[in-house]
């Protein structure tokens, strides 16, 4: 079990109260603290005190969530991993239906279960496993066009062995999730558990921040990680479609704050690059949307 967490000390003890249920199948809790300037390590120890769990504190200093899961990654002795935000809540008996399907399984490597996303207070479940098949290059490429479920981090647990040449991007400024996930499923059976295993809260305005702070080299920073994907044999259509969908994000986000100048920018961008036809629709509504107010 790996927790990064930067001034986390408001939620973290609930973090970690929700493990309490999986006490006996946890062999391990490393809480990576990424520089926090509260009591994160304090509260974080005495949660796992007061649950009976084998909390470890490690610090660092990245302040990036990538570093502090490298981190956790290097720590690691058990033979599964499961990672959780220091914000999230694990939900009841997730972690064991997921480690008893892994057992099931035999050979996966990588154990999807579904999640509850919550955004203005509305909570909607997600299954997260929805669609995944036997071959990895499919559930590969189709993850990132958007043909399957996206992968929550709390929602999998990835067999140790699996990641023995794979980390978290430390460098980019969104999508380092997206990536991660892509690379593991290229070579990683899946299994799936159907129900729910954790839950989190999305914020908005933090998801849109990652992408109006220097949209520009930013986005090109991402798009030259994207591009390294080919040296795992995913397509270069794909990668394509997949730059075209984020920059379609990224103008929808500046059209949504009113910077229409840059999101005829990031249109632009997206123009040439391949769409299906739910892509061309979205694609075409920002497109209009944007002419009209430079008409």
């Amino acid at each position: 079990m790996i927790i990064p967490a930067h001034d986390a000390a408001g939620t973290i003890a609930a973090t970690i109260a929700s493990l309490a249920s999986e006490v006996d199948i946890i062999a391990e809790v490393l809480v990576v603290d990424d520089g926090s300037s509260d009591d994160t390590a304090h509260v974080a120890g005495k949660a796992g005190l007061d649950h009976g769990l084998p909390v470890t504190i490690t610090r660092i200093r990245s302040l990036n969530a990538g570093a502090a899961r490298n981190a956790g990654i290097a720590l690691a002795v058990a033979p599964w991993l499961y990672f959780l935000d220091a914000d999230d809540l694990h939900l009841q008996g997730g972690l064991r239906s997921l480690l008893e399907q892994a057992l099931q399984a035999g050979n996966a490597d990588l154990v999807l279960g579904g999640y509850i996303r919550k955004l203005a207070g509305v909570a909607r479940t997600i299954d997260a496993a929805d669609g995944y098949g036997i071959s990895c290059m499919d559930n590969a490429e189709n993850y990132l066009i958007d043909r399957r479920e996206t992968i929550n981090i709390g929602s999998a647990l990835i067999r140790a062995s699996a990641l023995a040449e794979e980390t978290f991007a430390e460098t980019l400024p969104y999508e380092e999730d997206t990536l991660f996930w892509a690379r593991l499923l290229t070579k990683s059976p899946v299994a799936k558990v159907g129900r729910a295993v954790m839950a989190y809260n999305i914020s908005r305005d933090r998801s849109d921040e990652r992408l109006i702070v220097s949209p520009v080299s930013r986005f090109f920073a991402w798009r030259r990680a994207l591009r390294e994907l080919t040296k795992f044999h995913i397509r270069e259509t794909i990668l394509r479609r997949r730059e075209g969908l984020v920059a379609i994000k990224i103008a929808r986000v500046h059209c949504r704050r009113g910077d229409f100048r840059m999101a005829r920018k990031f249109l632009l961008l997206a123009r040439s690059t391949p769409k299906d036809l739910r892509t061309r629709w979205r694609y075409w509504r920002y497109r209009i949307k944007v002419f009209w107010k430079h008409a």
